[in-house]
């Protein structure tokens, strides 16, 4: 067995509202651990996921919510890499 434990996932795009502060500490927190607002995202929800017990008992007897998020699959799935600010030439 190899000493990486490498995952693989099917990554998706959606669309949220989020509230202009919140959208802010995301971008100031992938500036502080020097990662992508997306990784933010998908670790503070994951956080969540599994430390709310409470959650975990309703996803066991519900597994067949209804899926009110809309999502598409990605043609550009995010690879942890940062991406390249794109210059603006201000004139």
């Amino acid at each position: 067995m190899g000493i990486l434990n490498v995952k693989t996932s099917t990554k998706v795009n959606t669309t949220l509202a989020l509230e202009d502060t919140t959208v802010a500490r995301i971008n100031a927190y992938a500036a502080y651990v020097k990662g992508t607002p997306d990784a933010v995202v998908e670790a503070a929800l994951s956080y969540v996921f599994n430390k709310d017990k409470e959650f975990s008992e309703y996803e066991k007897k519900n597994p067949d919510v209804p899926q009110l998020l809309t999502v598409t699959a990605s043609e550009n799935a995010p690879t942890g890499r940062r991406p390249r600010a794109r210059r603006t030439d201000a004139a």
